[in-house]
């Protein structure tokens, strides 16, 4: 197979970088740049399966993996766009790519009355509602407003005055991880993604879990 790689990258002059620890060998004579291993013997009884050889082969090739990324400056999530998938990739996820955004948002105005955001909370089913004001991020209702609110006035009230303001809120570079850990020590289950201000999107603990946060 390496035989057939060699000849085809000769044969089109593309440059090929060699690792070998024999600079006689098909891929030591048509290698561009020779990365010598030392002539080792390997760990097995016969010296002959690949051990020692392949050890050092992973060695090399991780230190110029790392070598490439302090140069190259990699980014957590440059690193998270190649490799999205695994533990790595759960660990690097983004809130933007697990958010819910559009009509999912439970949003209305401040001056919503609070039959309106019963319906919302409850058809939207985050559990809380977000209070817009010249279309920013007020203030939140939740249940717990709702049950600090109960009274007869209740349902005359409006959003504005059963909200509370200052809501934990994230933006859409935070990592999910982050976001899980702030909804946990804050006792909460929602929480809104903002840009400038702006609700962009929502997110639940359920989310994170399901995207295999931890």
């Amino acid at each position: 197979e390496l035989s057939d790689i060699v000849l085809y990258a000769a044969r089109r002059n593309i440059p090929l970088t060699g690792v070998t620890r024999n600079a006689d060998s098909l891929l030591g004579k048509h290698a561009t740049h020779i990365l010598l291993l030392p002539p080792v013997p390997e760990a097995d009884p016969l010296d002959c399966a690949p051990t020692t050889s392949t050890t050092l082969q992973m060695a090399l090739g991780d230190a110029l993996a790392l070598t490439l990324m302090r140069r190259r400056g990699c980014s957590p999530e440059e690193f998270h766009r190649w490799h999205p998938g695994g533990s790595l990739g759960r660990k690097l996820l983004t809130v933007r790519e697990i958010m819910h955004t559009g009509e999912d948002m439970p949003l209305l105005a401040a001056s919503a009355l609070m039959p309106d955001v019963l319906m919302l909370m409850t058809g939207k089913g985050f559990g809380v509602a977000g209070i817009l004001e010249k279309n920013r991020l007020a203030g939140i209702i939740t249940d717990g407003d709702l049950r600090r609110h109960m009274g007869p006035a209740l349902m005359d009230k409006k959003a504005k005055q059963v909200m509370h303001a200052d809501p934990v809120v994230v933006n859409e570079d935070t990592l999910a991880v982050a976001a899980l850990r702030l909804m946990q020590e804050n006792k909460i289950t929602s929480l809104f993604v903002i840009r400038e201000g702006k609700p962009v999107g929502i997110l639940n603990v359920h989310d994170c879990l399901r995207a295999g946060v931890e």
